[in-house]
């Protein structure tokens, strides 16, 4: 599976931007990676999804959601809280649209997102949309912006991704 990651806080710090306590803030970083993460970040900074106080330490596209003519990249998304003493913070799932909107945005335990099939989403563990049940490992979407239908599958029984197909590309 092809997966774009990147490992903020040392691109941050590699490009000399770092706070009073001498990791970069979100913004810090978001302008230290090229081309289309950095947009990606700008983005998601200007639409509220990423907080900049916060420690930005891992943007990923995963793949692309089909939902009608659309492409809709699916994002994983992982911030950590400054001056915790044990780490902490917020892992979110986030849809984007091609012009990098946000369509929609959900916070994560441990289900973290492993590929796209069409209009479905496949997760590592199981996801309550906003904790409201039911909880699944599969993220059904008719449209952009509407919540999703939340379902439950074996593992073994996920259909096979298939590398190198527009799923998995930024588009």
């Amino acid at each position: 599976m092809r997966r774009l990651t990147v490992y903020l806080l040392a691109a941050g710090l590699l490009a000399g931007n770092a706070a009073a306590d001498g990791t970069p803030s979100t913004a810090e970083t978001a302008a230290s990676f090229p081309d289309e993460r950095s947009a990606i970040a700008d983005a998601l900074l200007g639409q509220g999804v990423l907080v900049d106080g916060r420690l930005l330490t891992h943007l990923s596209h995963v793949c692309n959601l089909t939902i009608g003519e659309g492409a809709y990249p699916v994002l994983d998304v992982r911030e950590l809280v400054r001056g915790a003493v044990t780490p902490r913070g917020q892992s979110r799932i986030v849809v984007i649209d091609p012009e990098f909107a946000l369509m929609q945005s959900f916070e994560y335990g441990q289900a973290r997102p492993l590929f796209c099939d069409g209009n479905r989403l496949f997760l590592n563990g199981d996801l309550a949309v906003d904790n409201i049940g039911p909880e699944g490992n599969v993220l059904e979407f008719s449209a952009p912006e509407a919540a999703p239908s939340v379902t439950s599958m074996e593992a073994n029984d996920f259909p096979a991704p298939e590398i190198g197909t527009p799923d998995f590309r930024l588009q």
